[in-house]
């Protein structure tokens, strides 16, 4: 595992949230599903957790998200 942080410059759990990130924006632009559907399907059992890791991670809340976020 430390190999592929000094290889990418980027640990692993950081890795596995970024990618969880991608899959949540490619649900938002392409389908009609709940934050709720979306959070579980992420990988995220909590929307709530997940709504705060999106900010955190997009920088854009997921109420009214402005598509040059997803």
């Amino acid at each position: 595992m430390k190999l592929r942080a000094t290889e990418t410059g980027v640990n692993l759990s950081d890795y596995v949230a970024q990618c969880r990130m991608e899959k949540a924006k490619n649900f938002l632009q392409n389908s009609q599903l709940k934050i709720q559907d979306i959070s579980r399907l992420s990988g995220y059992p909590n929307a709530k957790y997940f709504m705060s890791v999106f900010k955190q991670l997009v920088g854009c809340t997921l109420n009214g998200i402005p598509r040059s976020c997803v």
